[in-house]
This record gives structure tokens, C-alpha cells and sequence, in this order.
């Protein structure tokens, strides 16, 4: 088995990528690891935008031309052609396609014809969430219709993503891949052994009850209702604090956090340290007493599954989680999170309230949260589920 994996967009930093970029890079890390001998090809017009200083364990090589950004359309068309050129001569045997674009649905056929075997990757919704119906958008939402219909495979996240995709492609075998995570790099006792600050690198103290969220602040990311709850909560609880990062964004898609947090009078009890990187993050999760995800019931929510949940995990840290989509697949209620409904501060603060009162609880569902991130979401665990579907195409 030789595995070709295409990447359109120029190569991301290891620390501070966004988690599709994390998802491609762990596809082919256990793809690796499962023994497979995989290559990542990225078009040569996105090597300048690349980041190259930090080896990988595994091979990238830019191909195709670079002609100028004036000619957009003839290097994406030089990239397809050199690569099914170079699987042919280099006998690859599986044509991996993630992230993706308009045309190429029919380098997939042509690929296909020349007996490559091609598996298509979506696991993104592309349905205006920006709310700029731009032309790069609509062509997003053709290519996620037309590609599966030129696929041997196809590998997707949710079933609200599988429901869809059988209605353009109900004939080609389609499978669910969770999210993907380095169990190495969250591990509790790593962060433990490399002394990363608690509490009080935070400037908290160590009776303080820190509720904490990492992520996105789009409407269907919920976070309003995690700032309300949290409102509810420091009444009761003096020594709960909540820490937000992220971007904060003044716009009519994005919740407005440091307004709310103005608007509620609890500046004194919000850590809002911005957007910040991974070993921030790390930071972040080691002092942490209860993670959260807080999605909303829209289409976007259900048909992801936010990468900080497998973070969360292997943190070995207790998750508090809202019953959307795929989220009760892997998740169960006072096993390894508390869950509550979506879109409903009361439900929440309940479920705060309980792992703040239940101290067995609390580790509990840290102790099965870490365990869930080594048997579902680590990135090696999928790497040899994949490879095994690969062989049976």
C-alpha cells in the first residue's frame, strides 16, 4: 500500500493550527504509524506560504508549477496533472483527497481511470456560515456534492455529514472517523512532569473552581450561554472563576464576550486572555477544574465535532458537554462528562453545579475522559482503522 495524501492549503505550524489542519496532519501520522508508506503532496504555489522549519516524521513534497497568482485556475491544473503523473511513475496505489476544491472531482475521475483508488475526506459544512455568499463558497458547497460521486471511499465525521453525503452518493461506501488527538501531547502526567503552571500562573489560588473554554466564538459555538450560566453559578459559588480563549470578535456572527462580561458586572471573575497557542493551551487545561463545549442545535454544530473535545480528553480533565450531534456517540453523562441540553443556561449551570458539589464525580469523569481520547480520538487508533479500510477497497 502506497497512500498519496493531497493537501491544498500551504502547510501549518505544528502549535497554533486550526484543528483541520491538525486533522490532516494526523491522518497521516497514523497512517505512518500503522505502517503504511504515505507521502503528503501540497501544490508548489502554496510552498511559500508554508511553514517548513519544523521537521515531520513523515515525507511532504510540493509539486506542480508556481505561475502567479494571475493564473490561479493553470496551477491548480499543472498540481492534479503532475500528481496523477507522479502515482502512476511512483506506483501509488490510494489517492487521499482533504481540503479540497472545486475541480477536483474531476482529477478524481481521472485518477479513478488510471486505477488509482480515491478516498474523499468531508467533514466540514459548507452552507454560508460567514454569511458571504461569495463564488469560493458555492463552489465549496458543488465540490462537496459532486467529489463523493467520484470516490472509492468516503470519509466523513458526523451522521449528520453521512446522511448528507449518501443523498449525491448513495452508492459509494461511506465511513466515520471521530476527532483526532495526541494522547502524548495533553497527557496529564507529561504536563505534570514538564511543571506547567496551575492556578497560580493564572493568578488564581488553588481553592479557586476555574471553568474553562478554548475555541470559537461564532453564535453556534454557545459560549453566550456558558457566560450566563457561569453568571448563575458565581452566585452561589464565590470561588468559581471562568476563563474564555479565544478571538474575541465584534460582529453580528460572534458572541460578544467581553461586552457580556462588561454588561454583567464579573470582570473580576472572567480570565479573558485572547486567542493563544498551544502550549498556552496546555497551560490553560493543566489548571483547569471543568473543560466545556457549549454548541448550540445548529446545522454546523451537528455536522462537526469541535477538535478541543479530543483535547479536552486527553487532558484527563472533567468535560462538560451539550447533547448535540455526534457529542452522545462517544460521550455519556456522569462516565466520562455531565452533559446538558443546548442553548439553555439553566441546564448548564445545573451541570456545573454538579461537578463543582461531587468532588468523586469530578474525578470520575476525568479519569474516563482520558481514557475515551486513548481508545476513540488518538490519532494511532485511526491511523490502523484506516489502513485497514484502505486494504479492503
Amino acid at each position: 500500500m502506497k497512500v498519496a495524501v493531497v493537501y491544498t492549503s500551504p502547510y501549518p505550524k505544528k502549535t497554533g493550527a486550526s484543528g483541520a489542519d491538525r486533522r490532516i496532519r494526523d491522518y497521516v501520522r497514523g497512517l505512518k504509524s500503522a505502517g503504511a508508506d504515505v507521502t503528503m503532496f501540497i501544490p508548489q504555489y502554496q510552498r511559500a506560504s508554508s511553514y517548513e522549519d519544523a521537521p515531520e516524521d513523515f515525507q511532504i513534497r510540493y509539486i506542480g508549477n508556481k505561475l502567479g497568482a494571475k493564473v490561479k485556475v493553470l496551477n491548480r491544473f499543472l498540481f492534479w496533472t503532475s500528481l496523477i503523473k507522479l502515482c502512476e511513475k511512483e506506483g501509488y496505489t490510494h489517492l487521499f483527497l482533504y481540503n479540497t476544491t472545486y475541480e477536483s472531482a474531476y482529477f478524481a475521475k481521472r485518477a479513478r481511470k488510471r486505477g488509482l483508488k480515491v478516498i474523499v475526506e468531508i467533514c466540514d459544512l459548507h452552507s454560508g456560515v460567514t454569511g458571504n455568499w461569495s463564488l469560493k463558497e458555492h463552489l465549496a458547497i458543488k465540490n462537496d456534492e459532486n467529489l463523493p460521486k467520484e470516490a472509492d471511499l468516503v470519509v466523513t465525521i458526523s451522521d449528520f455529514l453521512k446522511d448528507r453525503i449518501e443523498g449525491f452518493a448513495p452508492h459509494v461506501p461511506i465511513v466515520k472517523y471521530p476527532i483526532f488527538v495526541d494522547s502524548d501531547l495533553f497527557d496529564s502526567e507529561e504536563i505534570l512532569k514538564n511543571k506547567l503552571p496551575s492556578k497560580e500562573g493564572l493568578g488564581l489560588s488553588e481553592d479557586d473552581f476555574l471553568i474553562a473554554y478554548v475555541g470559537g466564538l461564532w453564535h453556534h459555538e454557545g459560549v453566550k450561554y456558558l457566560v450566563e450560566s457561569f453568571n448563575k453559578i458565581q452566585l452561589e459559588f464565590p470561588n468559581a472563576k471562568l476563563l474564555i480563549a479565544g478571538k474575541y470578535t465584534k460582529s453580528p456572527l460572534h458572541d460578544d464576550v467581553e461586552g457580556m462580561v462588561e454588561e454583567l458586572g464579573i470582570k473580576d471573575k472572567v480570565i479573558l486572555p485572547g486567542w493563544v497557542d498551544t502550549n498556552t493551551v496546555k497551560k490553560i487545561f493543566s489548571a483547569a477544574d471543568l473543560l466545556v463545549v457549549s454548541q448550540t442545535d445548529h446545522d454546523f454544530s451537528k455536522a462537526g465535532l469541535p477538535t478541543k473535545l479530543a483535547e479536552y480528553s486527553a487532558s484527563g480533565k472533567a468535560i462538560l458537554v451539550t447533547k448535540v450531534g455526534d457529542v452522545p456517540y462517544y460521550f455519556e453523562d456522569g462516565v466520562n462528562s455531565v452533559m446538558c441540553e443546548p442553548s439553555d443556561s439553566n441546564s448548564m449551570k445545573n451541570a456545573i453545579q454538579r461537578v463543582i458539589t461531587d468532588v468523586s464525580l469530578k474525578e470520575q469523569i476525568a479519569k474516563n475522559s482520558r481514557k475515551l481520547a486513548e481508545t476513540k480520538f488518538d490519532y494511532r487508533v485511526n491511523g490502523e482503522r484506516l489502513k485497514k479500510e484502505l486494504k479492503t477497497l
